[in-house]
């Protein structure tokens, strides 16, 4: 993506031929939870409703918006990413990837920014939906650098994995 002749997104996609059947898998180890009942939507301490978090439905099985460190949470897009397009489950992935960082904050969101400056995405086969959900842990060094490590998953298992790396600064 290109704005006043400068690139400010950049983007690289491999899609790789499947071969039915071609050698014994090796399964991803991590179980993904059982997708709990309907949840009240909070979000934030200190916030109040934002658009994005209201666009998506939340239902965590570990941690919440409103406590920091590692969470676990099923999502599923409330509307279309794309006004009158058909939804696919990797939209749906990656709109929840997003706020991995923010599932797993580490930091008073209040008094802290961890902007995510990248996403790299690994899976071994496409999400199937609408239901999808990641498990996210941050780490933070003092030097104000820090990732997000999450595994993906949906209703049938594990998917891969995914990387934020973060840029941490204190809010002025």
């Amino acid at each position: 993506m290109r704005c006043n002749d400068r690139t400010i997104l950049l983007a690289h996609a491999w899609l790789l031929e499947r071969q039915a059947n071609c050698l014994e898998p090796v399964p991803d180890p991590f179980t993904p939870p059982d997708l709990p009942e309907e949840q009240p939507q909070r979000y934030f301490s200190g916030m109040g409703p934002f658009p994005y978090a209201q666009a998506i439905e939340w239902r965590f099985t570990e941690g919440c918006f409103s406590r920091q460190g590692p969470a676990t949470v099923w999502a599923r897009p409330r509307i279309p990413l794309v006004k009158d397009a058909t939804p696919h489950s990797l939209d749906a992935l990656l709109l929840m990837l997003d706020s991995a960082n923010g599932i797993s904050a580490e930091l008073d969101i209040n008094s802290w920014s961890f902007v995510p400056v990248d996403l790299t995405l690994n899976m071994h086969r496409l999400p199937e939906g609408p239901w999808v959900g990641m498990d996210a842990r941050t780490q933070i060094d003092s030097g104000g650098v820090g990732a997000v490590t999450t595994s993906v998953f949906d209703t049938q298992g594990a998917l891969g994995r995914s990387l934020h790396t973060l840029f941490v600064r204190p809010l002025r």
